[in-house]
């Protein structure tokens, strides 16, 4: 199986913005993350579930992975799964949930965005996102 490109997308340059990929069946949701993110200055993608959100891997360095959990055709776990098995330079990882932490997905993500949630949240993840890369570099 052939090795992908992704994370790492700001390399060297700790305050290039993120390059960040959404996933989420739900329009509307992925509307707002996409507008939260590019407000804190992130480039953003996103795709409708895990399936397309592999296909975009193929094309493309991500820093910053933002998925829910329960979506159609593949769901955010089987995606996250997908992930760890294909990818050696993985994004940083974060799950999408409205019922907390779960411990079936713990060992897959970085951390979790905690529905409702709002833009301090989304900075909070964005800050870890950009911690995980500055130790990731040096």
């Amino acid at each position: 199986m052939p090795q992908l490109r992704v994370g790492k997308a700001v390399e060297n340059q700790v305050d290039a913005p993120l390059k960040v990929l959404i996933v989420d069946d739900e329009p509307d949701l992925r509307d707002v993350l996409e507008d939260a993110f590019v407000l804190k200055g992130c480039e953003v993608e996103s795709a409708r579930n895990g399936r397309e959100a592999l296909g975009k891997f193929a094309s493309g360095v991500y820093d910053l992975l933002v998925t829910d959990l329960n979506m159609p055709e593949m769901d955010g776990r089987t995606l996250l799964e997908q992930i760890h098995e294909r990818f050696d330079d993985r994004p940083y990882l974060v799950a999408i949930s409205g019922l907390g932490e779960t411990k079936g997905e713990k060992h897959l993500v970085d951390t979790y965005l905690l529905k409702p949630f709002g833009i301090r949240e989304v900075e909070g993840v964005i800050e870890k996102a950009r911690e995980s890369l500055k130790a990731d570099i040096m």
